[in-house]
C-alpha cells in the first residue's frame, strides 16, 4: 500500500512543478443557469465548458441524494479500514472544507445512493477528457495549457509559482489537498479529484485527476480506495 501511495505522490511531485435532509424539499435541488444547490443546501456556482456545465467549486454535501448522512471519519485509522463511504474536511478543519470543499473517500462515489445532486454526476474519466481536450490539451501528454486555463490565478490559495494558471475556463481549481494513509498532504499545493469509469457492465473503477502549484498539468491517477479525494461534479 505504501509503495502505490508512494507512486502517486511522485505522479504529483511531477504536477507541483494532485441529521437526516428532506430529499422531498424542493430546495435541496434547486437550480439556475449559474448555480446548483445540492441536498444539505450549499450552492456551487457553475460554468459552461464548450459542451459541458461543471461545478466550478468541489463537492461539499454530507447527505447522499436520498437524504442519508454519509459518515464524517476523523479518525485515521478508522478512516484506512473502512469499506463504507466517508468524508473529511482537510486537517479535520471545518474552516478549509467552507474554501476547498470536502474529501471523500471511493466508497462514497460508489455508492447506489449517490453524492451528487439531481440532474447531475460525479464527473467520469470521458468528463475529464472532454475537458482537456477542449481546453487545448492532450490528457497524460499534453496538459499543461488546459491545466493552467482550470487553476485559480495569483496566490491567494495556491502557493507560489502557480505555474500557468490563468483560469480563463472559469472552472477554478483550488488547492485543496488530500488524505492518503500517511495523512493530510499539499493544502495549498495541489489537488486530486475523483472520477468515474464504468469500463465493464457491473463495476465502476476509480480514477482521479490532479492539478499542482509548479505545474499547470491535469494527470490521471489510480488513488487508493482509501485516499480522500476531491470531488467536481457535471450536468448531465
Amino acid at each position: 500500500m505504501k509503495q502505490t501511495i508512494t507512486l502517486i505522490l511522485l505522479s504529483l511531485t511531477f504536477l507541483f512543478s494532485c441529521g437526516k435532509k428532506d430529499p422531498n424539499n424542493q430546495n435541496n435541488n434547486n437550480q439556475n443557469a449559474n448555480s446548483v444547490t445540492d441536498v444539505d443546501g450549499n450552492i456551487y456556482p457553475t460554468v459552461t465548458i464548450g459542451s459541458q456545465i461543471w461545478m466550478a467549486k468541489n463537492l461539499a454535501v454530507a447527505h447522499y441524494r436520498n437524504g442519508d448522512p454519509i459518515p464524517n471519519i476523523t479518525d485515521q485509522t478508522i478512516w484506512e479500514n473502512t469499506l463504507l463511504g466517508a468524508w473529511c474536511n482537510y486537517d479535520n478543519n471545518s474552516a478549509y472544507g467552507d474554501i476547498y470543499g470536502k474529501l471523500y473517500n471511493w466508497y462514497a462515489i460508489n455508492d447506489p445512493r449517490n453524492v451528487a445532486p439531481t440532474g447531475w454526476h460525479v464527473a467520469t474519466r470521458t468528463d475529464y477528457q472532454t475537458l482537456v481536450t477542449h481546453l487545448g490539451g492532450i490528457l497524460g501528454q499534453d496538459d499543461s495549457v488546459a491545466g493552467g486555463k482550470m487553476k485559480e490565478a495569483g496566490l491567494l490559495h495556491w502557493e507560489a509559482p502557480n505555474t500557468g494558471a490563468t483560469n480563463s475556463s472559469g472552472f477554478t481549481s483550488l488547492p485543496a489537498g488530500w488524505l492518503d494513509i500517511n495523512g493530510f498532504y499539499a493544502i495549498f499545493e495541489g489537488t486530486i479529484w475523483w472520477a468515474v469509469d464504468p469500463i465493464t457492465q457491473n463495476f465502476v473503477s476509480k480514477f482521479a485527476y490532479s492539478n499542482g502549484a509548479g505545474h499547470a498539468g491535469a494527470m490521471p491517477l489510480m488513488p487508493l480506495p482509501n485516499v480522500g479525494c476531491s470531488i467536481r461534479c457535471v450536468k448531465d
